[in-house]
């Protein structure tokens, strides 16, 4: 087969035999992606010893992503490698990389393909268009919607009638670019795009009519008969696709939350009451996982091919796999992380310490200078990127927004309850939960993670209605604890503040908004203003400027780093904008009390 900027050798003959040349891998066999979060030693017993974490495995996969720093020549190959950079920055920094120059780069060629007609459509692979899928939704999913939206309808068009995907003109199944054009599906659906549920289930039937005694070739024929025998990178990719697919369409209850290392359902930890509210939005699903399947399908026919797969899978697993074994490792990892979440177990043989024997065998094969040799037609960049998706687990923490937020500044309000349709209304897109047990979880536990504060910040739109309703005295007590929080340290606990008490368009709340438009971080400083402009009226007059308004809800350590004159001038006009609220609220009220910033010995805020 011809990967992008390569082509591959004949096709193996047998399962056993590890050496043969997988037409299948190709370089971005290895954009495998990654996909949901960390799991505890309870449920992850392979993690013995090792776990992302560990200094020596984040050694190994730091020293790997700087060797990804120069990007590479193919399109594809520069895809890949971003995605991993991204995964690493997810992992061990908690935000995604957007600024990163290989991640930039390869976001703008794939945007300008998708604005140029039909050039993914044109694609002789379904490789690019799926990898180039999943790295726009990890980077940004809201601003790439359109584009996402384009990449799904390419994926539904490539489409074989049997439900496979191969290169373009032609009519057999590709068990490799098929295991891509799943994996895109299923990411797109957990960024919450509206992914056709007859194409996801005419792939999964394809994967497992096509798999013979649980074992999975290269290329079949249109009647689904293999060109040759099984290999065992196919395996890896056959049997973690069924998983994979029954997961998306919710065929297979969830045993163990992944996200949480827990029972299915128990969330973040919060409680049972949250439920998430989503706006339509057009491409976008307004359902989350639920219970119930989505479709219809033998469950003969998925249950006997899962069995089976994982009775075979057992009996040849090995690390070592000559010619393809990054890309191999990478399915490896997708194909234990789902069959976990979906049993609550690897069944107790080789692999049970999948992920500790794989960091040794990596440790045995990595460069002095941190990069993986390719071979083949792997490229040194994509074995690279297939091994720091295996170490960073990317399974875990595909499609979950970073600690520094996916609903930093403004997101998941759009352009929060000012941004108005053609017809006038105002739109606002939050979520419901009980909100007294949100208030007393953020009052009596100090303990809660970023991504926790996140869950709740999404939970506050509808309750505010609700708690209108609430008698005086509670509703006192309760805006009292809120406006105490603008001031704590935590990011999250002061974006949630200053939504609430904006969306409550209560004057007695403006001092705390009013302080809030001082704050160090752009991303509170500018929810604070909005939610004063909505309480004031004031939409006209009070205005930032264009490059505040571009900047303000940029991660603020880039910006700082990056843009220093940028950040002068956007902390002076906030500076400004807070003496005129307080002006204009001081003639309104003119006994009023507004809060002051407490700073330490050297005049920087303490907050």
């Amino acid at each position: 087969m011809e990967m992008i900027g390569f082509r591959n050798q004949p096709a193996a003959r047998g399962f056993w035999q590890t050496t043969l040349n997988l037409r299948s891998a190709g370089w971005f066999a290895g954009l495998w992606l990654i996909a949901l979060v960390v799991a505890t030693p309870d449920f992850a017993k392979a993690q013995t010893k090792f776990s992302p974490e560990h200094p020596r495995v984040k050694k190994m996969a730091d020293q790997a992503v700087k060797t990804l720093q120069n990007g590479a020549r193919q399109e594809g190959h520069n895809a890949m490698a971003a995605l991993a950079i991204v995964e690493h920055g997810k992992r061990y920094n908690r935000r995604v990389p957007r600024d990163n120059s290989v991640v930039k780069a390869a976001v703008a060629h794939i945007r300008q393909q998708c604005a140029n007609g039909k050039s993914f459509h044109s694609e002789k692979e379904t490789y690019y268009p799926a990898i180039a899928l999943i790295l726009l939704a990890e980077v940004d999913a809201e601003a790439n919607h359109s584009q996402i939206l384009h990449l799904l309808e390419v994926l539904k068009k490539r489409q074989e009638v049997h439900g496979g995907y191969t290169y373009k003109r032609q009519d057999t199944g590709d068990c490799s670019q098929t295991q891509f054009a799943g994996l895109a599906m299923w990411v797109a659906k957990s960024h919450g795009f509206d992914v056709d549920i007859e194409m996801a289930k005419k792939t999964l039937n394809w994967f497992c009519k096509v798999s013979r005694g649980g074992q999975w070739s290269y290329i079949y024929n249109k009647d689904g008969q293999p060109q040759q025998g099984p290999t065992l990178s196919m395996q890896a990719a056959g049997i973690s696709s069924v998983y994979l697919l029954a997961d998306m369409l919710q065929l297979n209850r969830r045993v163990v939350d992944m996200k949480t290392g827990g029972r299915a359902n128990e969330g973040l930890g919060l409680p049972s009451t949250v439920k998430i509210y989503v706006p339509p939005v057009e491409g976008k699903s307004r359902k989350r996982r639920g219970e119930g399947p989505l479709t219809s399908f033998d469950r003969g026919l998925l249950g006997g091919t899962l069995g089976a797969g994982n009775r075979s899978f057992e009996n040849v697993f090995v690390y070592q796999y000559p010619r393809w074994n990054y890309y191999y490792l990478y399915a490896v990892e997708r194909y234990c992380y789902f069959r976990q979440q979906a049993e609550g177990h690897l069944g107790g043989g080789k692999f049970e310490n999948w992920y500790d024997g794989g960091v040794e065998y990596l440790a045995s094969k990595q460069d002095k200078g941190g990069s993986f040799k390719g071979e083949g037609l792997m490229t040194e960049a994509s074995a690279t990127a297939f091994a720091v998706l295996f170490l960073v687990r990317s399974s875990e923490i595909i499609s979950l927004p970073p600690a520094e937020g996916q609903m930093a500044g403004n997101k998941g309000f759009g352009e929060g309850v000012l941004k108005r349709t053609k017809s006038g209304k105002v739109l606002s897109s939050e979520a419901e939960q009980d909100l007294s047990t949100m208030i007393s979880l953020l009052k009596d536990n100090d303990t809660l993670s970023s991504e926790q504060l996140a869950r709740i910040n999404e939970s506050l739109k509808k309750q505010i209605v609700e708690f209108r309703n609430q008698d005086e005295k509670s509703r006192a007590e309760v805006q009292a604890f809120l406006r105490s929080m603008v001031g704590a340290k935590n990011y999250y606990r002061r974006l949630i503040a200053v939504r609430f008490l904006a969306g409550e368009q209560d004057m007695d709340n403006v001092p705390g908004l009013i302080y809030a438009v001082s704050d160090p971080d752009f991303r509170i400083a500018y929810e604070a203003h909005q939610g004063l402009r909505l309480v004031s009226r004031k939409i006209d007059s009070m205005k930032l400027s264009g490059t505040t308004l571009e900047n303000a809800r940029r991660d603020p350590g880039p910006l700082k780093r990056d843009s220093p004159q940028i950040v002068s001038a956007m902390r002076s006009e906030f500076e400004s904008m807070e003496k005129r609220w307080s002006e204009w609220f001081l003639k309104i009220r003119p006994n009023a009390q507004l809060y002051k910033q407490a700073t330490d010995e050297f005049g920087e805020s303490t907050r």
